[in-house]
């Protein structure tokens, strides 16, 4: 498991809605059963007014994506198949967005 790797969402009741979950817990914490995840929501244009430092739009396999950083989870390793891709190149966004919650920056 690697940071900002994106797996398929393992909660059926939230998967039609948030299809994919960013996996954005640091390596040197692998040896715990969890890994924080933020979910990936269907880009909406509804949502093109919402502040972009907390909603980054992401592209993920030919996708438009809004990062949901204010309902990330805790999801137990068995739960997490293997990953479909990395965000890995969007790390900077997604720690801005992290920011955004967690210290109103």
């Amino acid at each position: 498991m690697a940071q900002f790797d994106v797996y398929p969402n393992p909660n059926p009741a939230y998967r039609s809605t948030w299809p994919w979950v960013v996996d954005v817990q640091h390596e040197t914490l692998s040896s715990l059963q969890t890994r924080l995840t933020i979910p990936l929501a269907q880009a909406n244009p509804a949502n093109q007014g919402l502040p972009k430092r907390l909603f980054p739009r992401l592209e993920f396999q030919g996708a438009s994506y809004t990062l949901l950083a204010q309902v990330a989870a805790p999801v137990h390793i068995s739960r997490l198949k293997s990953p479909q891709g990395t965000l890995r190149q969007r790390r900077a966004e997604i720690q801005a967005s992290l920011d955004a919650v967690m210290a109103g920056v």
